[in-house]
């Protein structure tokens, strides 16, 4: 379902978690839960620094100012976020669990101006800020909206080239705030916003002063009655009134919203030996350690990631790295009974090598497989 150009509202059918905040009288809102990461790309090269036509105001400043607003009005339920800039490429505030003091902090660094005027601001590389996406986006389960803060001017390829590449990879939305000025940039963010049925494009002029309509992909909201002010309908400890998770297991530990309280990602790697996808002893030792983890969180996420060291054929490499992962799947799933739809897996063969690989033990570092695991609540 595809909302006008005058909102960002995205209904997805995803994970589904309601909560209650006061909204004066006998009503409170709902909000419903559209998706479970966003990342935000913020263009500084030196074409944002030049005043808009629609408004006599520097692209950069009004930019910010809107992230600002965003920022302010996203609810905190546990969402994993990051925000880089280009060009070039950098990390402002690495993907981590969402905190919104911290993430406010991270926009109060971005520029609003370049002292030499934006003639002389770096050139847009849009194309390989999108290819650096990879990375985060293989750490993440579920659904990732990423805010893109552009106006639309690049150099080098087709930025469009790799958003594809994203969409078919990987569950993405992208929300575009076009500033674009000429009609090539327009084309090329309005195709962009076409990628799916997630994917939207608006005016950035819509912005200011009106936040929800930035938030409105990653959740929804809604009318609802109030309950009573002493009640606790999900018996979290905390009353229907102050909670804005309703609905937490009560198991959960909870902070003072009712919210559950996401544990940091855990990370494991296991190694093989050459020419081989055999879980050996090593290796289990490691992934029992995981498996009781994923037994005592059922709520979490696990992400397998199978490598090979990049000497040899490239499509045995390949068959070798899947065939190392999926044994780690099957090693967690019959021991630990963890459910197959828990667990994502990728292969890379030798793609991606941790560093030079001429010596015996660089090949043993790469005989891998990375075993990522998201989506877990602490316990009370």
């Amino acid at each position: 379902m595809r909302f006008p150009k005058t909102s960002f509202f995205v209904l997805t059918g995803l994970l589904i978690l309601a909560v209650t905040l006061p909204r004066g009288g006998s009503c409170t809102v709902k909000i419903e839960r559209e998706a479970q990461n966003f990342i935000v790309l913020f263009d500084v090269s030196g074409s944002m620094d030049q005043r808009h036509w629609a408004r006599d105001e520097k692209k950069l400043a009004v930019a910010r100012q809107i992230l600002e607003e965003m920022n302010e009005d996203i609810p905190d339920l546990g969402w994993y976020a990051a925000l880089y800039t280009f060009s070039p490429f950098k990390p402002v505030y690495e993907l981590q669990v969402y905190d919104k003091s911290e993430f406010a902090k991270a926009i109060a660094g971005l520029p609003v101006s370049y002292k030499a005027g934006g003639a002389f601001g770096p050139a847009s590389r849009l194309d390989e800020a999108l290819a650096q996406l990879n990375r985060p986006l293989r750490r993440l389960c579920g659904r990732t909206v990423i805010y893109l803060f552009t106006d639309g001017r690049y150099q080098g390829r087709n930025p469009l080239e790799h958003a594809r590449v994203l969409n078919r990879q990987y569950d993405v939305c992208f929300q575009v705030v076009n500033m674009a000025q000429d009609r090539q940039s327009m084309q090329m963010l309005e195709s962009l916003g076409r990628l799916n049925d997630c994917s939207e494009v608006i005016d950035y002029g819509l912005l200011p002063g009106s936040p929800e309509i930035c938030t409105g992909a990653l959740c929804t909201r809604k009318a609802v009655k109030t309950a009573a002010e002493t009640e606790d309908s999900d018996g979290d400890g905390v009353v229907d009134a102050d909670d804005k998770c309703w609905g937490t297991p009560q198991t959960y530990a909870v902070n003072q919203a009712g919210c559950a309280i996401p544990v940091a990602a855990r990370d494991y790697v296991v190694h093989f030996a050459n020419n081989s996808a055999l879980v050996g002893s090593e290796a289990r030792y490691k992934l029992d350690e995981a498996g009781k983890f994923l037994a005592d969180h059922p709520e979490a996420t696990v992400l397998l990631a199978g490598h090979a060291s990049p000497v040899g054929d490239e499509e045995y490499n390949l068959r070798l790295s899947e065939k190392r992962a999926r044994n780690v799947q099957d090693y967690l799933v019959r021991k630990w009974s963890v459910m197959p739809d828990r667990i994502t897996v990728h292969s890379y063969g030798g793609a991606m090598p941790l560093g030079p690989d001429a010596a015996k033990d660089g090949q043993a570092k790469n005989r891998r497989v990375s075993v990522t695991i998201t989506n877990a609540y602490k316990r009370r």
